[in-house]
């Protein structure tokens, strides 16, 4: 026999059709457990990851953005979301932490305020 409503939400996750404001499983899926199943989910450029690194380490002390990064090794093959869950898998091991934000000096961005980090490890 199906349970209708004591399902949890993670049990549903292959499986959901919104009911709107108030929907349970879009609720559980906000904030903290959308950002880490979001990281979780990027597939990395194996070769841009391993720059990114590199670069990473070349800047310990110092505060950057994902803009930088970009202008120094460019963009990631495949999806740009790599960017965001690089620095986001960063500050998950303490190699960087948020320090402001800043107006984005990307024309594509259209100066969107973007993360400054700064690189810690």
């Amino acid at each position: 026999m199906d349970i209708l409503f004591d399902e949890t939400p993670a049990a549903r996750q292959d499986v959901h059709a919104c009911t709107g404001p108030g929907c349970h499983f879009c609720e559980w899926l906000d904030g903290r457990a959308a950002k880490r199943k979001a990281t979780d989910a990027v597939r990395f450029d194996p070769r841009w990851r391993h720059e990114a690194n590199e670069w990473r380490r070349e800047h310990i002390g110092a505060r950057v953005t994902a803009d930088d990064l970009i202008d120094a090794i460019g963009l990631p093959d495949g999806s740009p979301n790599q960017i965001g869950a690089l620095f986001r898998q960063w500050a998950h091991m303490f190699m960087c932490r948020q320090a402001g934000t800043v107006a984005s000096g990307r024309a594509s961005n259209h100066a969107r305020r973007v993360i400054i980090w700064e690189v810690t490890a």
